[in-house]
């Protein structure tokens, strides 16, 4: 059943848009060119000599950079043609197909509407990529963004022709880190990202702080997935549950967190039989507001989601070195341990460094609330689905193509070599 979320009337908004996923065919009806697409760029970017090559660990992290497609208000498409589309004739083709998706299911009726598109401010910039293999995922999830923070949409299209596993979301109803949010200003434009706070609002109303995560596996042939990234973390699907921790857990760790405060701050819990993370610690401690360490942040005109890895150091030297510091994160491990707490895996990346952003680094983020949620997908009956997926693809490539839909001022430096003066 397609999960298109939002906006029932079929008005078109971030809001309507912030995830949808289903088979290809409720989008496109009878009109697809994807399954002949698709088998094309199988035979040569799985079956070809070079993935085939490759080492395992090597396979499963291969991306095929195939192009970036340019969109001017009022202009034709500009296709760039990147490192890999010189292994496959269909790069038209491709750019062709995910031109009508986009328009199917309401991104550029959307994009289309907005006066930093229609007044020529703002290019759209549609980064195109196929993963031939992405199988298996086994670690525990890691939550994240995509693209250096200009990114309005991502677009999944799989390969499948039965059940597979697509992608695990929580809507993020949070703020945005005061590194991300003054970086994006740079980079969207305002009236974009006052449409952003005023449906993190909306959000907050509709998505209780506990929810489940959602997604996992999907039904259908050539499934789909496509959600709003501001307002979206998302994983690959994992059968791994995340730990549930305690006080006493938190507790345990405080030795081996404090001796590596000055090199890695974390330290291996050989009871739970997992790495413990000092910016993942004090990240959900932060958000409980009857902590000393939430108190910190709010003197600093700071949040939960400024626990990065400097800063989670920072607040423990202020907060809970010695004696006293001890008795403060005890109080705080107890208070944090009287909702739902759950580790929430490695460094979540909120925005990644791009070359092509003038200025931009990778900014982690503790995504809030992920560790008071229960992953659908590691509830039992769920896993065991999960895992009968798995046994039926084995063998089967996870094939799919991966867009980034970005907004691009007109005075990027990415677009001075490309011919946008197409009528």
């Amino acid at each position: 059943m397609s999960e298109n979320l939002g906006n029932v009337s079929g008005e078109l908004t971030l809001d309507s848009l912030l995830m949808r996923t289903g088979p290809l065919a409720d989008v496109l009806k009878e009109d697809m060119t994807w399954p002949e697409i698709a088998s094309k760029l199988k035979e040569v970017f799985f079956h070809g000599d070079y993935f085939q090559s490759l080492p395992g660990e090597d396979q499963a992290t291969y991306v095929a950079e195939l192009c970036t497609v340019y969109y001017v208000h009022g202009k034709g498409a500009v296709t760039k043609e990147l490192d890999d589309a010189k292994y496959t004739d269909q790069i038209p083709a491709v750019a062709d197909f995910l031109e009508e998706f986009m328009k199917a299911n309401g991104q550029w009726g959307y994009i289309g509407k907005q006066d930093w598109f229609t007044s020529g401010e703002h290019a759209i910039a549609i980064d195109v990529n196929y993963y031939p293999d992405r199988s298996g995922f086994k670690e525990f999830p890691i939550f994240h963004k995509d693209t250096g923070g200009n990114n309005i949409f991502v677009n999944l299209i799989f390969d499948n022709e039965k059940e597979i596993e697509a992608t695990e979301w929580f809507a993020d109803t949070k703020q945005p880190s005061t590194k991300r949010a003054e970086w994006q200003k740079k980079l969207l434009p305002q009236s974009h990202l006052d449409e952003l706070d005023r449906l993190r609002i909306a959000l907050r109303q509709r998505f209780g702080e506990t929810d489940e995560v959602s997604g996992g596996i999907s039904t259908g042939k050539y499934t789909y997935v496509s959600w709003v990234d501001d307002l979206i973390w998302h994983s690959t699907p994992s059968t791994s549950k995340r730990v549930e921790y305690t006080a006493a857990a938190a507790l345990a760790s405080y030795q081996g967190l404090d001796s590596t405060l000055e090199d890695d701050f974390e330290c291996f819990d050989q009871e739970l039989k997992v790495k413990i993370l000092g910016v993942e610690i004090l990240g959900t401690i932060a958000e409980c507001t009857e902590t000393h360490l939430h108190n910190w942040l709010n003197e600093n005109k700071l949040t939960a989601q400024d626990i990065s890895f400097d800063r989670s150091k920072e607040a423990w030297k202020a907060l809970y070195r010695g004696n006293d510091g001890h008795a403060r994160y005890s109080k705080d491990a107890e208070e944090r341990a009287k909702s739902p707490w759950r580790i929430t895996g490695e460094y979540s990346e909120a925005t990644a460094k791009d070359s092509r952003l003038e200025g931009s680094s990778s900014i982690e983020e503790t995504p809030v609330g992920l560790s008071q949620r229960r992953r659908a997908d590691s509830l039992d009956k769920n896993r065991e689905a999960l895992e009968k997926v798995r046994v039926a693809n084995v063998g089967v490539p996870r094939s799919f193509l991966r867009t980034w839909v970005r907004i691009l001022p007109m005075n990027s430096s990415e677009l001075n070599d490309v011919d946008l003066n197409l009528q």
